[in-house]
């Protein structure tokens, strides 16, 4: 298995909630130069919402795909029976928060936290790679809410939600 020690030895630290660094095409263009057609292949098959499996898929990317359809099956369940109760901790702590932008972060979090407890299993493979990529991933999510202006929208839909649309 190709190992990355250089590639990953450049990228700088990742901090939830913090405004990364770098960007992911800027990730991604660097990846191209170090990596062989299969291991690009794996990085650009682990995008946040493609939770496709594929017949060669690696590790890390298998068990990402398989958490994440996890966490958004029980959050799932929980919104269509309304019964918060009977779901997981995880799931209820998400679902609890006050508005919808602290249940997306909470959400986020849960997913960097899962993340942060498989990276101690790979060193500089593309495996590695893959958890940096989905972090940067949600870092950059992050970076880009914007408290106002998803005020606005969730307001503007609940007017035309009841009917009551302006002018």
């Amino acid at each position: 298995m190709a190992k990355y020690y250089y590639l990953k030895s450049t990228l700088p630290y990742l901090r939830f909630g913090k405004a990364p660094a770098v960007k992911v095409r800027s990730f991604l263009e660097e990846c191209a130069k170090w990596m062989n057609s299969a291991d690009m292949e794996a990085i650009l098959g682990a995008t946040l919402g493609d939770n496709d499996l594929r017949e060669k898929e690696q590790k890390a990317s298998l068990d990402w795909k398989k958490f994440d359809i996890a966490l958004r099956r029980e959050i799932a369940d929980i919104r269509k029976d309304k019964r918060a109760e009977q779901g997981t901790k995880r799931a209820k702590y998400i679902i609890g928060q006050e508005t919808p932008l602290d249940a997306e972060i909470a959400f986020e979090k849960n997913r960097w936290d899962h993340l942060e407890d498989r990276e101690a299993l790979y060193e500089f493979d593309i495996n590695d790679l893959i958890i940096y990529f989905l972090k940067l991933q949600i870092a950059e999510r992050l970076a880009s809410f914007d408290k106002d202006e998803g005020e606005g929208v969730f307001y503007k839909l609940c007017e035309v939600k009841n009917g009551q649309t302006e002018g």
